[in-house]
C-alpha cells in the first residue's frame, strides 16, 4: 500500500509543528548530554563559561544531522558511519574555529608559520 497525501497544504502544516518540537527536544537533550562532565560527574565548565556557544553547537548539530538523516538514501551501517562522520566533523569545526580571529584554535597557544 502506497502512502499518498491528499492535501499537500495540510500535510505541510502538520509537519512543521512536529518537526519543530522534535528539533527543540533533541537540542535540549543534546545540551544536557554536552553539559555534563562525565569524568567528575559534575556540570561542565563549558556550560558555565559559554552557555550560548553550547546551545548554538547543540542546535547546529541537531539541525544538520536531522537534515542529513531525513534526506539520506543510505541505510544501515553506511548511514550510521556517515552520521558519525558528520557529527564528529561538525563538532570539530565548531569547537576549533575562532570567529573573532578567523584562525583555527591552537591548544599550545602558538601558531606555526
Amino acid at each position: 500500500m502506497r502512502w499518498e497525501v491528499k492535501d499537500e497544504k495540510s500535510a505541510v502544516k502538520s509537519f512543521w509543528p512536529k518537526a519543530t518540537l522534535k528539533v527543540l527536544g533533541l537540542t535540549a537533550l543534546l545540551i544536557v548530554l554536552l553539559s555534563v562532565d562525565y569524568t567528575g560527574l559534575a556540570i561542565s565548565r563549558t556550560l558555565l563559561e559559554t552557555p550560548f556557544q553550547l546551545v548554538f553547537v547543540a542546535f547546529a548539530d541537531v539541525v544538520l544531522l536531522s537534515y542529513f538523516v531525513t534526506s539520506s538514501r543510505w541505510t544501515g551501517w553506511k548511514e550510521w558511519g556517515a552520521v558519525f562522520a558528520v557529527f564528529y566533523g561538525v563538532n570539530y569545526v565548531l569547537t576549533r574555529w575562532n570567529p573573532s580571529t578567523s584562525e583555527a584554535y591552537s591548544p599550545q597557544g602558538s601558531h606555526s608559520a
